[in-house]
């Protein structure tokens, strides 16, 4: 039976967690705000918080840092974004259909993929939060995309690095990776995938595509 591969974008495709971390941390204590990295990404990589919700949270930054913080990301991904370490050769090895379902602006999510030469993997099957009336840990995302490439969702596996997204995949009745092998890791975040339960756990891209090949 034909399955559907549907890949998370952020900390999945591309390593543009570790990117943000920096970034914010960097630039939040410039206004007082300080966090270590590893608290920064236990705090808010994966919660399925906005970076505009995070900001209206922390009540020492200015009304300026959304808008200041996106700028300085945005440059810092320009420039430094590189794909997961090893995913086009896993891409390039996968038979089965395959398409990117990410909470973050289609726009931008189009525009990584090309940055990190990860486009051609999939052409037109990039989805986007912004298509569907509720993002991740709703299950809408990923029903949308199962629904435009024509599978059915227990026909679908769903590759998550974030506890939001593998939420998400689970109420979509879908079989889902946790998935670890970003640069952005830490031993707390994959506890978190751990005490999920999802079908099946890769700590790295190698590992991942020996499943993903074996099904």
């Amino acid at each position: 039976m034909s399955k559907l591969v549907i890949f998370d974008c952020d900390g999945t495709l591309v390593d543009s967690e570790v990117i943000a971390t920096k970034v914010f941390t960097n630039y939040w204590a410039t206004h007082g705000v300080v966090y270590s990295e590893n608290e920064f990404k236990e705090t808010f990589i994966g919660t399925g918080r906005t970076a505009k919700v995070v900001v209206d949270n922390l009540s020492k930054m200015p009304s300026c840092a959304d808008k200041e913080g996106r700028a300085l990301l945005d440059e810092a991904i320009s420039k430094n974004l590189e794909e997961v370490r090893g995913m086009s050769n896993l891409l390039s090895s996968l038979k089965l259909e395959k398409c990117v379902a990410s909470n973050s602006p289609l726009k931008y999510v189009k525009d990584a993929l090309h940055k990190t030469g990860l486009s051609s993997y999939f052409g037109e099957s990039v989805f986007s939060a912004d298509q569907v009336p509720n993002p991740k840990p709703s299950p809408d995302l990923f029903l949308h995309a199962a629904s435009v490439c024509g599978f059915n969702p227990k026909d679908c596996i769903v590759v998550e690095d974030s506890v939001s997204g593998v939420m998400a995949a689970m109420k979509a009745d879908m079989k889902v990776i946790g998935f670890s092998g970003a640069g952005h890791f830490i031993p707390s975040l994959e506890d978190r995938l751990k005490e999920l339960k999802p079908t099946w756990l890769c700590s790295s891209t190698n590992e991942l595509q020996q499943l993903l090949n074996s099904l």
